[in-house]
């Protein structure tokens, strides 16, 4: 079967706006996080939320880990990469500490 040159114009259009909504979807996926330096974010958390760093860590990538919580349990995820940029990933409510048990002898 024999396409007609409007069929493989139609695809070809149809082809370019799949490619662009791609682009456009990936670039949403990005802009869902609200990055900036950290003392910035870390000032904001503090105080819009009175929220401050709980807990921290080193991912293998060397990105660095933080929880930011407020006594009334909020709590953020702030990711802050090698390259010193920080975004918050995510923010909750009802953040509990878990209190350390000692380790059994």
């Amino acid at each position: 079967m024999r396409l007609g040159n409007r069929a493989l114009w139609l695809m070809a259009a149809l082809g370019a706006a799949f490619c662009l909504l791609a682009f456009a979807l990936a670039g949403d996926v990005e802009a869902q996080f609200a990055c900036a330096k950290r003392a910035s974010i870390a000032a904001s958390l503090k105080n819009k939320h009175q929220e401050e760093p709980v807990g921290v860590g080193v991912a293998s990538n060397g990105t660095v880990i933080e929880v930011f919580a407020s006594v009334s349990g909020s709590f953020t995820n702030v990711n802050t990469r090698p390259d010193g940029l920080s975004c918050l990933i995510a923010a909750g409510e009802n953040w509990q500490e878990i209190e350390k048990k000692d380790p059994e002898i």
